[in-house]
Formats: structure tokens, C-alpha cells, sequence
């Protein structure tokens, strides 16, 4: 079954790291306050204001007493998909393209929120037969992707 179901049609790439910006606030602390997610995102305070009210509409997360922001059970839905997503890719872009982690972390923030969840998994599937079944292969593939060499290597 497909763990990596497509997200929400309208929740966008931007609304997108709001819920993950979110869930890491809140695995930290409990709860996600405003200000913390003005700076974790770069964002000013109305930009932060405007996104939570666009995540609270569609169900996404809550407002608590003291302007503090959780995310639904849907929401928490939502991010799990968005880190597994990120760590299929992470891990794909390490183990057989060969990428240094830090890099292959940047470009996961950024290709994680593609909309065809499939591909997610099946990135994940590949790296995970090759690393199972065909280490050598693995590695040869990852330091071929490394070395820039050309496709008749």
C-alpha cells in the first residue's frame, strides 16, 4: 500500500513547510509559537499570522491559548508524510547518486514537495533493493555519480 498518499491539492509548498516548521517546533517544545516560526521560516509575523489561518481552515493545526500552534491529527499526518518524503530523498541522493548529506539535505527541502507521492516511494523502494540486494552495484553507482564520470564509463 502506498504509505506516501498525495497531500491536500490546495496546501502549498510554502503552506507545506509551515506544517513542517511546525511539527519540528513542536517535537522540541511541545507547541510552536509564532515568533519561533517567524524565524525558523525567515518570515515576518503577518505572513506567519496569514499561514496558521490558512492551516486552522483547512484543519490542518489549532491555535491554543497563548497564540501557541499545534498541528491536528491530520496536520500531524501531513508532516509525516512530508519527512518521509525527505528522508526517501535524502537517501536516494546519498546512496546511489552519491551525494554529500548536507547537500542531499538542502535539495530534499526542496524537491520534497513535489506533488506525485509515487515517485517518493518508489525512489525509496530502488535505493532500498540495491543497498539489500546489490551493495557492490551501490557503490559503484554512488562513486560513478560522485566522480561526474561519463555515461560510457
Amino acid at each position: 500500500m502506498n504509505r506516501d498518499a498525495a497531500l491536500p491539492a490546495d496546501l502549498s509548498p510554502a503552506l507545506q513547510q509551515y506544517v513542517e516548521a511546525i511539527a519540528a517546533l513542536c517535537r522540541r517544545h511541545g507547541h510552536a509559537h509564532p515568533v519561533a516560526l517567524s524565524s525558523a521560516l525567515g518570515v515576518r509575523m503577518p505572513s506567519v499570522t496569514q499561514a496558521v489561518g490558512r492551516l486552522v481552515a483547512r484543519g490542518l493545526a489549532a491555535r491554543l491559548p497563548g497564540r501557541e500552534v499545534r498541528l491536528t491529527p491530520s496536520g500531524r499526518t501531513v508532516a509525516a508524510r512530508l519527512r518521509r518524503r525527505h528522508h526517501a530523498l535524502r537517501r536516494f541522493m546519498v546512496t546511489v547518486l552519491g551525494m554529500v548529506p548536507h547537500e542531499a539535505d538542502a535539495a530534499a527541502c526542496r524537491l520534497e514537495h513535489c506533488e506525485d507521492g509515487t515517485m517518493f516511494e518508489r525512489l525509496d523502494r530502488l535505493a532500498r533493493l540495491l543497498s539489500r540486494r546489490h551493495p557492490a552495484v551501490l557503490r559503484d553507482l554512488a562513486r560513478h555519480m560522485r566522480e561526474g564520470a561519463s555515461v560510457g564509463d
